[in-house]
């Protein structure tokens, strides 16, 4: 009869361990923004490494918190022109391939909901034809919210070309 020895497999990784990490830094990188003028963000090098290890998931929270659609868009501008168009070695990748540019650009539209008419939802038309310019694809709930709201402002045409979006 032989004799195996067995070795137990290494514990799993804790799935949240990434999360619990950045629960820290979110509020960081919110600080270093509200402090930062636009024009400085790119030279802001503490930023930029925060960013850099920020998930896609973290740059939603981030940008949800920056407290208007101005702000929102300001750093959305920062992160297009400073940010990897993919994920960082660093941060976990995006869900379903979707550019981390998508999530924050889904806490922009939601920011948009709050500040604009939702029965007249022309600010909204022109950021998503602003994400169309930029190549910034819609997230799932960004096309969800769209489609709602231009469905509600019987813009049915829009709803219809925001679905076309999704592939």
């Amino acid at each position: 009869m032989c004799s195996y020895e067995t070795t137990d497999p290494p514990p799993p990784t804790p799935p949240h361990q990434f999360s619990e990490d950045h629960k820290h830094t979110i509020p960081q990188i919110v600080s270093l923004l509200q402090t930062t003028s636009p024009d400085e963000r790119p030279t802001n090098t503490h930023l930029h490494h925060l960013l850099l290890s920020a998930s896609p998931h973290s740059l939603l929270k981030i940008t949800r918190q920056l407290g208007s659609l101005q702000k929102s868009l300001q750093f959305f501008d920062y992160l297009k022109n400073d940010y990897p168009s993919d994920s960082s070695p660093t941060s976990p990748p995006a869900p379903l391939g979707i550019s981390p540019l998508s999530f924050a650009f889904q806490a922009v539209l939601e920011h948009a909901v709050r500040e604009e008419d939702p029965k007249s939802p022309a600010k909204l038309l022109e950021l998503f034809n602003f994400s169309k310019e930029q190549n910034v694809p819609l997230s799932l709930n960004s096309a969800t919210l769209l489609i709602k709201l231009f469905g509600r402002a019987k813009m049915c045409d829009e709803s219809v070309t925001v679905f076309s979006e999704l592939r």
